[in-house]
């Protein structure tokens, strides 16, 4: 069966691979710039409810609406953010080992040779339940004492764990001018887990996250105007190996996620409670409106005034509450509490599509008339879980495994169904079944 065949070789079907391409011109067409004309007919496309003929972005916005709705507060991608003449800022070094051992050494060495005017900043960033943010822990060694200070910041919603990667570093730079010297040599350290992110922080190459690699790159570019005789050096480190910074980092950006997770539940749970306490009110409403009219005419009109004036109320009420900002001001503790906004990751865009696919697909599997086979062998969901036997057969063997498990081979209890002779295996004892 088509069906089996598609889930055995982790191959989505066609209908779900040609939704996959609508998906990604919607969401190339939302990170268009503003003079692109992409963006003013995506602008258009958006204002039309029900047009007569639907053009393919027509298609990519029903496609993308329930996932990640507008499609217009995307990170806008510029072709040629930088002109072609202009260098990269010449005080950035990037250093990256080539396995975890290595970089734990050249860490302890690197902490061992700081001159008395470095600064080593750690940057994580943090990912849960769909809500990013980001933590910044400085090091500073004043009078042969270690100094901590530490910056974090709550991303939101719709933004992907390497922009938040990447917001970390941004923030890590924007505190270089207050801790670094202006006329003495020095050297601010950043550090980072993440190797993406860590690799080409000021690439200008339009691709998701360009807005903030741009934004790196600015600072990076004051920074040497400001303090001509400082030097970036940005490591790669392995986290979750002891490394102190890159724990506190880690714990500051995951109690920057846990800040804004409880208010926006705090948001949605308000929001509930005052939808249900609006569908009640109505429901009362109703009821002594029902009771009145059925004994005097002579107040009907003072009850429905005042339940459209509570009714009104209420919607004002609901319509004025601030919704919480997806970033959060720098205060004297240290925290960003609000502040710039950041738009919305084209990479969490595309995974929150890719997750929506993936469960899409298993409900099909899973009411597929056809397959029934495989789907007895294996119970979990299409993904790479069925491929991944295979990964280590031949060619014959594999062949050989998906016979088997999609019952597409020849063994005696099919040919049965046509030559009764042939029921029994080749031992005589039983039918030969695939359990067999």
């Amino acid at each position: 069966a088509t069906d089996a065949m598609e889930v055995e070789a982790n191959t989505p079907p066609i209908r779900l691979r040609l939704r996959g391409a609508v998906a990604r011109l919607g969401l190339r067409a939302a990170a268009a710039p503003p003079h692109h004309p992409l963006a003013a007919r995506l602008a258009r496309a958006q204002s039309e409810a029900r047009p007569s003929h639907p053009s393919p972005l027509h298609h990519a916005i029903r496609v993308l609406a329930p996932i990640c709705p507008p499609l217009h507060r995307f990170e806008v991608l510029l072709p040629q953010a930088v002109a072609p003449w202009v260098e990269s800022p010449s005080t950035v070094e990037i250093r990256v080992a080539l396995s975890k051992e290595e970089a734990i050494t050249a860490h302890t060495r690197l902490l061992e040779s700081l001159g008395k005017d470095d600064v080593v900043a750690y940057s994580d960033g943090s990912l849960m339940d769909g809500v990013a943010g980001s933590g910044v822990a400085l090091r500073v060694e004043r009078e042969g004492e270690v100094l901590w200070a530490s910056r974090r910041r709550g991303l939101g919603q719709h933004i992907g764990i390497y922009d938040a990667e990447l917001e970390g570093l941004r923030i890590a730079v924007s505190c270089a001018p207050q801790l670094l010297p202006v006329d003495l040599p020095s050297t601010l350290h950043i550090l980072a887990d993440n190797l993406a992110a860590v690799s080409d922080p000021i690439n200008h190459r339009p691709s998701p996250g360009q807005p903030l690699r741009l934004a790196i790159r600015l600072l990076l570019g004051n920074l040497t105007k400001t303090h001509q005789q400082a030097r970036v050096v940005v490591h790669w480190v392995p986290g979750h190996v002891g490394v102190e910074g890159n724990e506190r980092a880690d714990d500051l950006a995951k109690e920057a996620v846990q800040g804004v997770g409880a208010r926006l539940k705090a948001l949605a749970d308000r929001r509930r409670r005052e939808k249900q306490a609006s569908r009640g009110y109505r429901t009362l409403a109703y009821r002594h409106e029902y009771a009145t009219s059925c004994t005097s005419d002579s107040s009907d009109k003072s009850d429905e005034e005042e339940g459209e004036g509570g009714r009104a109320g209420l919607g004002r009420t609901s319509s004025e509450q601030p919704a919480i900002s997806p970033s959060p001001p720098l205060n004297s503790s240290g925290e960003i509490r609000h502040g710039r906004l950041l738009p919305r990751s084209l990479s969490a865009g595309w995974s929150a599509f890719k997750t929506a696919q993936k469960s899409t697909w298993s409900a099909l599997w899973a009411s597929s008339p056809t397959g029934g086979q495989l789907r007895a062998v294996a119970s979990s969901p299409p993904g790479p879980s069925f491929s991944r036997f295979h990964s280590s057969l031949s060619r014959r063997q594999s062949t050989l495994l998906t016979r088997l498990r999609t019952g597409a081979c020849d063994l005696g209890a099919y040919k049965a169904h046509f030559e009764p002779e042939r029921l029994l295996c080749a031992c005589g004892s039983e039918p030969e079944t695939r359990e067999h």
